[in-house]
């Protein structure tokens, strides 16, 4: 039985406040682009909630006036107390992080050993700049600080953010210590999502070859570990009720772990409403719960809605909710391998506006590089887990599953990579294309949606 998108899309009030209050956020930032989201939500709507999305709108516009300052022009002196809004992330040679200073967001470098995590606040001098020609501005940031003095603590994060840094840290130490170098370094971005820690060839391969996804903390880390968590608990014979709370402390765990980025907040937030549902005698819904799941990101820190990382995770979840079928009876390895072409084109096709018009081209050969490793990459995720708590007991069992384990995984993937990314012709490339292009395809593809009924 079919039924009526403007019906199907009403039923989820949080997917619609969450995609006008996104519109009213950027509204300043992206004129033409946050309109046309406003004017094709109404038209989806087919003028129903109409009230609710203005009401929507405007409280995104008035964040934005509260959230987003303007950047930064000169160069002036700060001393005072500097508080940090992320979790550090990771590079090769240092951490950077964004800090509130003198009421601005700045983007600021940390020492690789710097044990700072999200809440971390710090008496310190320096110079506020301009923000560098082609940095992006992650979470609002409108300048940068360059730190002249020592940091001195005046006030600590929520432990567990230092839990989740200090397993973070434990679990690639001994990932590099165990597997050999690029193998190390995609281990640790598998698990945790440490990007900066690869070398540039790395990343131009797993991005040319459309598996820069896997390298990413994303909610398919959240998804292995749940699956891990689930399997685990439900082993050991933990009632459901009490599995959902276990489930949900580690992963906060391990969202503090991956540095609490806006996909790995919104995978969290959607799993636990999807795991949860039944115990209410609700109907889990994909959509209302990635509704729910970008509304709790935009409570949080409304600066996150201009974060390119959300809007491909948003996009490819919501694309393989709408359309990939997931019920299966029994499955054969046909089956299986159908599947894994569907959501590899899929999530490829949703991300492809986002990915042109930030980048400016598209790994088409992403669906085939999906499929090589679709088995591979969970293998190698939730091996390195496996082996580190193996090495908690004896080491160097844990070193040795590593190596005859996720580390041939590891490299398996690798070659998938650079094969497939050293091709010439591996990605599309296109001319500089604005914003409200991406917005258009992603009305386009509500209107082409064909759902069946849902009552919440």
């Amino acid at each position: 039985m079919q039924s009526t998108l403007s019906h199907e899309l009403t039923a989820r009030p949080a997917l619609i406040v969450f995609a006008a209050a996104s519109a009213g956020l950027n509204l300043f930032s992206v004129p033409i682009a946050s309109l046309l989201a406003l004017l094709g939500i109404v038209l989806l709507l087919g003028g129903r909630r109409w009230r609710l999305t203005a009401a929507a709108a405007v409280l995104g516009v008035g964040a934005s006036l509260l959230v987003f300052r303007p950047p930064v022009t000169k160069v002036s002196a700060f001393q005072g107390e500097i508080r940090l809004v992320e979790m550090p992330r990771i590079g090769p040679e240092s951490q950077s992080a964004v800090i509130e200073a003198g009421g601005q967001r700045l983007m600021m470098r940390l020492p690789l050993d710097a044990n700072a995590v999200l809440g971390d606040a710090f008496l310190t001098s320096g110079e506020i700049r301009p923000m560098r020609e082609g940095r992006w501005p992650r979470r609002g940031a409108v300048g940068e600080f360059d730190r002249t003095a020592p940091l001195v603590r005046t006030a600590q994060g929520w432990p567990l953010w230092v839990w989740g840094r200090d397993w973070s840290r434990a679990v690639s130490a001994f990932l590099a210590k165990s597997a050999p170098g690029e193998a190390a370094e995609l281990l640790q971005a598998l698990c945790f999502g440490r990007v900066g820690s690869m070398s540039e060839a790395t990343d131009e391969a797993l991005r040319r070859s459309g598996l820069a996804h896997a390298a990413a903390a994303s909610g398919m880390n959240v998804l292995f570990i749940s699956a891990l968590i689930y399997w685990l608990l439900s082993s050991l014979g933990v009632g459901r009720g009490a599995q959902l709370w276990i489930l949900g402390g580690l992963l906060v765990l391990y969202a503090g772990a991956a540095g609490i980025q806006p996909s790995i907040l919104r995978a969290v937030v959607m799993f636990l409403l999807l795991a949860s549902a039944p115990i209410f005698r609700r109907e889990p819904d994909g959509l209302t719960a990635l509704g729910w799941a970008g509304l709790a990101g935009l409570v949080i820190d409304p600066a996150s809605s201009r974060e390119p990382g959300l809007w491909l995770s948003m996009a490819a979840t919501a694309g393989l909710i709408m359309f990939v079928p997931w019920r299966r009876e029994s499955w054969t390895l046909g089956a299986f391998v159908l599947q894994a072409v569907r959501v590899s084109t899929v999530a490829f096709l949703a991300v492809t506006p986002v990915t042109l018009v930030i980048f400016g081209q598209a790994a088409w050969l992403s669906p085939l590089s999906n499929l090589l490793v679709v088995t591979a990459i969970p293998a190698a995720t939730l091996g390195s887990f496996v082996a580190w708590t193996a090495s908690l007991f004896f080491e160097p069992l844990g070193a040795w599953m590593i190596q005859w384990g996720p580390g041939l995984w590891a490299g398996y993937i690798l070659s998938v990579a650079h094969t497939i990314g050293g091709l010439p012709w591996a990605v599309l490339e296109a001319p500089a294309m604005p914003l409200w292009t991406a917005v258009a395809a992603w009305v386009a593809a509500f209107a082409a949606w064909r759902p069946k009924p849902y009552e919440p």
